[in-house]
């Protein structure tokens, strides 16, 4: 039965390889910069839109009838031991992508991929092997991104700047207003990233997709993601 669903699996995540040839896609992180006036203009902009984890507490918050993705992603396995089921029940005929190292035991439609937080970061062509994660769930969308065909990619609400209550002894840590959406971790402990790990990835997908002919461009409205070129939303849009 296992390997069924391997071969599953598999067949679907083959399903997407370039798929959307050389179409354009925009990132939408859950920062505090993120903003609903700019949400209805990336969902009528036509490029394919990915968010993470539990966007999908925004449906009912700030009542974004009008959007939906087209992939939700997320690599984080406290994430996923804690909502995977909650944010596969709400994708809304999204493809939900979980990065993960053990399989899950999950309900309904989801596709999985290995990870590795490799150090030094390389970047993936495919996610057959492991994907390499920089330590942030967009990295992985962005690599995802690339074995569909897209090599055009904006960052909107990646804000990269990552507040939290002092580590605990297991390494974890509570707290903090890193999003835009309310109660976004329900009170539960979370592993912090590594901010140096995360753009120094980032640096290296740029580098990666400006070698053929794409480049990523950040038009979130505040960041801390420097060493990724800037552009105002409306004319990434």
């Amino acid at each position: 039965m296992r390997i069924i669903r391997e071969l599953r699996n598999l067949l679907a995540l083959n399903s997407f390889r370039n798929m959307y040839g050389d179409s354009e896609c925009i990132i939408v992180g859950n920062g505090p910069s993120v903003e609903v006036n700019d949400l209805k203009l990336i969902q009528d902009s036509g490029k394919v839109i990915f968010t993470f984890n539990r966007f999908y507490l925004a449906y009912e918050q700030l009542e974004l009838e009008f959007f939906r993705p087209d992939f939700i992603m997320s690599i984080d396995p406290q994430m996923i031991k804690d909502f995977g089921q909650d944010i596969i029940d709400n994708r809304n005929d999204a493809t939900v992508f979980f990065g993960i190292n053990n399989r899950n035991a999950l309900e309904g439609e989801y596709i999985s991929f290995y990870i590795k937080n490799r150090i030094p970061f390389l970047f993936q062509k495919t996610p057959f092997n492991r994907i390499s994660t920089g330590d942030s769930s967009v990295i992985a969308a962005i690599q995802m991104a690339y074995f569909m065909g897209m090599k055009k990619i904006y960052l909107y609400g990646v804000d990269h700047n990552f507040k939290h209550d002092i580590k605990s002894s297991d390494g974890m840590v509570k707290g903090g207003s890193n999003h835009f959406i309310k109660d976004y971790r329900s009170g539960r402990k979370w592993h912090p990233p590594v901010s140096e790990n995360i753009e120094l990835a980032f640096k290296a997908c740029d580098k990666y997709l400006r070698e053929r002919d794409g480049y990523i461009v950040n038009c979130s409205r505040r960041t801390k993601l420097d060493n990724i070129e800037r552009m105002d939303l409306n004319d990434c849009l």
